[in-house]
């Protein structure tokens, strides 16, 4: 079960991973579906299917990372923690369900983290860019999966020997942000070429 630091592109397109208690998907989804995943998206659905993940830890409690909690506690079952500077904004997104839980975090906070990700299957850090690091540090350590929306930095790309000696797997450009921004981009250029630009 080996798995690395790669970047699927799902730029419109979606994730599926196969789970008989999740209500969205259906038995007869079995991978990812990607732009550029190719017989990758195959392997990474096998490698989640695998893991039986049921535990997640959500860092970040901005407005793009309620979906993804409402999907994860609502239709999958899981038992998510939320993590936010302010434990109101966490609050927020678990809304007083069973399985969610909320908790104030700031991830120079490293022995809290650390034992956070101690706990769970997998990490979703939604928080700025320049602080993946020491979460994706966390997640090798521990040995767990790590996904987020942003882009890959060299920083991250630099931990791609260590994930693949470790049998890690860390995912960037996952969701819909790479996608808005270049829709948002698309529409912006339209505008100003109808303008005579």
């Amino acid at each position: 079960k080996t798995a690395y630091a790669i970047s699927l592109g799902l730029v419109g397109s979606e994730m599926c991973i196969r789970d008989s208690r999740c209500a969205m998907c259906r038995p007869t989804c079995s991978s990812v579906r990607s732009k550029r995943g190719g017989s990758r998206s195959i392997a990474l659905s096998k490698i989640l299917i695998e893991k039986q993940m049921r535990k997640i830890a959500v860092l970040g409690a901005g407005f793009v990372t309620k979906p993804a909690v409402d999907y994860f506690i609502d239709q999958c079952g899981y038992a998510v923690t939320v993590t936010s500077l302010k434990q109101s904004e966490a609050q927020r997104l678990v809304d007083g369900r069973p399985s969610g839980r909320a908790m104030a975090l700031s991830l120079d906070q490293l022995d809290r983290l650390d034992g956070l990700v101690g706990e769970v299957d997998l990490v979703m850090s939604m928080v700025p860019p320049s602080l993946h690091l020491p979460v994706a540090k966390t997640c090798l350590k521990h040995r767990k999966t790590m996904v987020t929306t942003s882009y890959i930095s060299p920083e991250m790309a630099a931990l791609d020997q260590e994930c693949r000696a470790r049998g890690v797997l860390i995912l960037n450009e996952i969701g819909e942000d790479p996608g808005l921004d270049n829709m948002a981009s698309k529409r912006l250029i339209d505008q100003v070429r109808r303008a005579g630009g």
